[in-house]
């Protein structure tokens, strides 16, 4: 197998995993009654990382500004965030979850969590130490492709 052929199958298996993961979302009902999956993902990379300007949460969901800030009103309409303006700097606005924005965080994760278990379940316990080095190693990978296109 070529390594162009090796790169379409790893597409169609990660493919397979990332519409059975967006599936697992639409399961987690007291989730999705209040949240889109874009509310989810801006939760999620509020709660990981903390406040962020809104120029990092664009950033990190891959959207543009004037998206993040339609996103971020509806978030903040339903009290999952909060903003706050820099003391020293005016212009500078800080995003971040609220207590009831970091428990639906909780909920969201929980699932996703099972759907992983799920997965990690096919393999034997060395294997699944052998996938998540593997995977650790791909995503500093990802990242570090990212920062330098950034810079």
């Amino acid at each position: 197998m070529t390594f162009d052929d090796k790169a379409g199958r790893l597409v169609d298996y990660l493919q397979i995993i990332l519409l059975e993961l967006k599936g697992n979302d639409k399961k987690n009902e007291s989730v999705c009654q209040i949240l889109s999956p874009q509310e989810i993902a801006a939760l999620r990379v509020l709660c990981a990382e903390g406040a962020l300007t809104m120029s990092r949460i664009a950033e990190g969901l891959a959207l543009s500004l004037s998206g993040v800030t339609a996103l971020v009103d509806k978030l903040v309409e339903k009290k999952l965030v909060r903003r706050e303006r820099s003391a020293v700097d005016r212009r500078i606005v800080r995003v971040e979850a609220t207590a009831e924005g970091k428990r639906l965080n909780r909920l969201a994760v929980e699932g996703q969590i099972h759907f992983a278990q799920g997965l990690l379940g096919a393999l034997n316990a060395k294997e699944q130490n052998t996938f998540l080095a593997l995977f650790k190693k791909i995503s500093r990978e990802v990242r570090a492709a990212k920062e330098v296109a950034a810079s």
